[in-house]
């Protein structure tokens, strides 16, 4: 990067391939100032219209969550290309701006340019943030036109969606009809049933899946605390290889949120004496529902 850095102020030109690299090191690294003398370049040297450039460079504004700008420099490219598209759909959503994320693609859908596998799934993604069913049933049907449906990514992608949407019995058929199943497989359809209030699945799920992760265990202990029997929640914790604090955070702020203290303080003193670290939020949960009560704990 220095060397990079070098060549840049001695004036030396350099062409649209050495700066597309550039700007993506400065990406990869999280060189902003460095990313802002390339910008500056690439405006002075007339590669502003070259839609490779231009691209990377709104990755490079997504990568700092400068998404407004990254709009401005796509509006600028004369002919975008469906990555440009992507680039910026995927950073309205990784922004957590899902109706933005929505519009961009409804805008890519009315140009000439295809849409492909990158940008339906963010579209899934941004439908299932919102609860969007009928749009996710949507890109669903136009997935499988598009013949991309037997991609791992895009019917993981789609078992979220369900999910998220409500809709567990579209998740689960997802996943029997899929021939290959990896770890985010298994977690996406028992996150699916934990979140709708399905535990007898969620658990069935968990109890078949090959090898559970922490993410398997923290829905499955998550789901049950919200809506099941909070021992429960304890017993699978305990049998959980690598119990961490979100796991624990789950079952606290249940109790917390039920108004029984003591069973929250007594997960808690586990947490303290075995150096689980709890989040702020529930911190702050327990702090003020119990008041006084926690101070032994600290003596």
């Amino acid at each position: 990067m220095l060397r990079a850095s070098q060549c840049l102020n001695s004036g030396n030109k350099l062409d649209s391939y050495v700066l597309v690299y550039l700007i993506r090191a400065c990406t990869n690294l999280g060189h902003y100032f460095f990313g802002q003398q390339l910008h500056c370049h690439v405006l002075l040297s007339g590669f502003g219209s070259n839609v490779f450039v231009s691209t990377a460079l709104v990755n490079f504004y997504v990568k700092f969550d400068l998404v407004t700008y990254a709009h401005k420099l796509f509006d600028e490219i004369p002919v975008p290309s469906v990555v440009s598209w992507n680039s910026l759909i995927l950073g309205y959503v990784h922004s957590g701006q899902f109706r933005k994320a929505l519009d961009s693609f409804l805008q890519l859908e009315r140009s000439i340019i295809w849409s492909d596998s990158f940008s339906l799934t963010a579209a899934l993604s941004a439908s299932g943030q919102l609860s969007l069913l009928r749009l996710g049933k949507c890109l669903h049907s136009k997935i499988v036109k598009l013949g991309v449906e037997c991609s791992l990514f895009v019917d993981n992608c789609l078992i979220d969606m369900y999910g998220k949407c409500g809709s567990v019995d579209d998740a689960i058929q997802m996943f029997h009809g899929m021939d290959n199943k990896d770890t985010i497989t298994w977690n996406s359809v028992i996150a699916a049933c934990a979140r709708n209030q399905r535990l007898g699945q969620a658990l069935s799920f968990l109890h078949n899946m090959p090898n559970p992760d922490t993410i398997s265990y923290n829905e499955m202990i998550n789901g049950i605390a919200q809506f099941g029997n909070i021992k429960d929640a304890i017993e699978i914790l305990s049998t959980m290889p690598n119990s961490n604090s979100s796991s624990r955070n789950s079952v606290v702020t249940r109790y917390v949120n039920r108004g029984q203290a003591g069973e929250a303080l007594d997960v808690f003193s586990k947490m303290h004496s075995s150096d689980v670290t709890m989040d702020q939020f529930t911190f702050s949960i327990l702090l003020s529902d119990t008041k006084q009560k926690w101070i032994p704990f600290f003596q």
